[in-house]
């Protein structure tokens, strides 16, 4: 539970205002399949800039963080907490489906899609808190979640867009290798940084805004879709 709401508590914030706000507006060009197609892959763009990097930096200083926040005896929950985080990064690749689903009319399918992953998730999940506690349960959830996620395109979004293959991956790919390369960086610093800060909340502190900096850095490097945005709406504004 610790790691759970350690993990999930920030994307859960970010992605219920975000699809809140998602589903009228799709509703409002659901007739125009080329507009409804930029704007899901768009949005897609946009929580993953913010979630990929929360969560797979959470995942790399969770071993620090967890120390810091509930003491030294929940040292047992930091495993937990980093494959969950990789679970959450997964999950939040599939969150705005749901709005796109309403929006077009295609509840029906939704509920499809729900069905079935729970006519799979229950049996598999059963025998592995049944055979290997709670370290084959967080397994077998990563798992299933990255099959989920290697299945929402056929399954999901190519009913509801067309064919896009290439820009749903070109949508995910800058803010995953920017997150993966922000990542190790930091695991590398916190490494380097243990030995000489000694105390972890010292420790926590400086990976924390190294791994903000280095961010925000090969987002403005790599040409982000949303550093741009942002650079838009300061020059409209201006």
């Amino acid at each position: 539970t610790l790691a759970h709401e350690l993990v999930f508590k920030p994307t859960q914030v970010i992605n219920q205002i975000i699809t809140k706000v998602a589903f009228p507006a799709f509703a409002t060009i659901q007739d125009d399949p080329p507009r409804i197609k930029r704007a899901y892959l768009k949005l897609l763009n946009f929580l993953t800039a913010i979630n990929f990097p929360t969560t797979l930096g959470l995942a790399v200083i969770a071993p620090v963080a967890i120390v810091v926040l509930y003491g030294p005896q929940w040292q047992p929950a930091v495993l937990a907490a980093q494959i969950l985080a990789v679970v959450a990064a997964l999950r939040s690749v599939g969150s705005p489906v749901g709005s796109l689903l309403l929006a077009k009319g295609r509840a029906d399918l939704g509920f499809k899609w729900s069905l079935g992953k729970l006519l799979v998730q229950v049996p598999i999940f059963y025998w592995a808190a049944s055979h290997g506690g709670i370290a084959l349960v967080l397994v077998s959830v990563l798992g299933f979640q990255l099959l989920v996620s290697l299945l929402t395109y056929p399954f999901l979004v190519r009913p509801l867009l067309g064919a896009c293959l290439r820009d749903y991956l070109a949508s995910l790919w800058s803010s995953f290798w920017m997150s993966v390369t922000m990542s190790c960086l930091v695991f590398g610093i916190g490494r380097w940084l243990q030995p000489i800060l000694i105390v972890p909340v010292y420790v926590l502190a400086v990976q924390v805004l190294i791994g903000v900096v280095l961010y925000f850095a090969l987002a403005i490097y790599g040409r982000h879709g949303l550093v741009s945005e942002i650079r838009s709406l300061a020059k409209g504004r201006s």
